[in-house]
C-alpha cells in the first residue's frame, strides 16, 4: 500500500488487498497470544472450573475467539472476542465510568502509542460502533420475520463486517497517518460516507417521528 503503484489500481482490487492484509495481519496476534495462554496454563495459571460434563476449562486467560472473530455478524460481536482482557479492562476502567464508547478508544489509542495510524483506526472504531448500532436498532427487527431473511441479515452483515474491519484496521496496520488517509482518499472515504448518511438517518428518524405526532 505503500507502494506508488497501488494508486494505478481499480477500487475493487484495492479493497480486496486490503481485506486480505488485514486478515493475514491478525494471525500474528493469534499466535502470539496463543503461546502466551499455553505458557500460563503450563504454569497452572487458566483454570476456569468444571463444565456441566465434568471437563476442566483453561479459559480463564483466554484472550480470543478465533471462530467468533472471523464469522462474526457485527463490530462490537467481533471487538467482544479480540483481546479479550484489554477489552474487560477498559470496560471496567472507562465505560463504566464514563459511559462514553468514544473515550474507550481514545485510551486505547493513546495505549498503543503516538503512530497517527492508530488514532484513525480507534477513532474510526468509535464512529463506527455508532453507525452499527442505530442499524441493528432500526433494521435488524424487520428481518426477524422468517428464517430465510435472518439468513439474509446474517449473510448481508457477515460481508460487511469483514469489509469494514478491514477499512477501519488497514490504518493500524500502516502506523503513518498520512499514508493511511491517502488510501482512504483513493477509496473515497465510502465506509465513512455511508456510516455518516445512516447516523443522520436513524437519529433523524425519531425526531420527525415526535415532530408528526405533535401536528
Amino acid at each position: 500500500m505503500f507502494d506508488p503503484s497501488f494508486r494505478d489500481f481499480n477500487f475493487l482490487y484495492k479493497m480486496y488487498f486490503i481485506v486480505a492484509c488485514t486478515s493475514l495481519s491478525r494471525h500474528k496476534y493469534y499466535f502470539a497470544w496463543s503461546l502466551s495462554e499455553l505458557v500460563n496454563m503450563n504454569a497452572g495459571l487458566g483454570f476456569n472450573g468444571y463444565d456441566g460434563f465434568g471437563r476442566s476449562k483453561w479459559d480463564l486467560i483466554a484472550n480470543f475467539d478465533f471462530y467468533e472473530v472471523e464469522t462474526s455478524t457485527s463490530l462490537k460481536s467481533l471487538l467482544d472476542n479480540w483481546n479479550k482482557k484489554t477489552m474487560s479492562w477498559l470496560r471496567y476502567v472507562v465505560y463504566e465510568r464514563t459511559g462514553s464508547t468514544l473515550a474507550v478508544f481514545i485510551l486505547s489509542a493513546f495505549w498503543h502509542g503516538f503512530y497517527g495510524g492508530y488514532y484513525l483506526a480507534f477513532l474510526g472504531a468509535g464512529f463506527f460502533i455508532h453507525a452499527s448500532r442505530l442499524v441493528r436498532r432500526n433494521v435488524r427487527p424487520l428481518f426477524l420475520t422468517t428464517k430465510g431473511k435472518i439468513f439474509l441479515y446474517d449473510a448481508i452483515t457477515f460481508v460487511g463486517t469483514r469489509l469494514l474491519i478491514a477499512y477501519l484496521t488497514f490504518p493500524f496496520v500502516m502506523l503513518e497517518f498520512w499514508a493511511a488517509l491517502d488510501i482512504y482518499r483513493q477509496l473515497y472515504f465510502w465506509m465513512h460516507i455511508i456510516g455518516g448518511i445512516l447516523i443522520l438517518i436513524f437519529t433523524l428518524k425519531p425526531m420527525l417521528r415526535i415532530r408528526k405526532k405533535a401536528l
